[in-house]
């Protein structure tokens, strides 16, 4: 709880399932493998029935709480860096030497 919570709030739905899913991140992250929300957000269902049943917005809240509790950092991909370069057409060349 930090000085700006007067509450902590309700326990998370995913508390008691924290260690199964810090197993199945940890090793990823050591290897460098890219980890997102969605890859936790499964896991968690494979695991907490519960959490199957909220809804989808909900889970998504709850994972982005984990993550950030458990201070796990990860990659969003934009949109321009999901594109398939090769069929894309360069628009502006910048020349950046000068």
């Amino acid at each position: 709880m930090n000085k700006t919570n007067n509450h902590p709030g309700p326990p998370s739905i995913i508390k008691t399932n924290q260690d199964d899913l810090l197993k199945f991140v940890a090793p990823r992250g050591d290897k460098g493998m890219p980890i997102n929300a969605r890859m936790v957000q499964l896991e968690a269902a494979k695991i907490n029935q519960a959490f199957c049943d909220k809804l989808q917005h909900a889970k998504k809240s709850i994972v982005q709480r984990f993550l950030r509790s458990n201070a796990i950092t990860y990659c969003i991909g934009t949109h321009e860096s999901q594109t398939v370069h090769v069929e894309t057409k360069p628009r502006f060349i910048y020349n950046c030497d000068q």
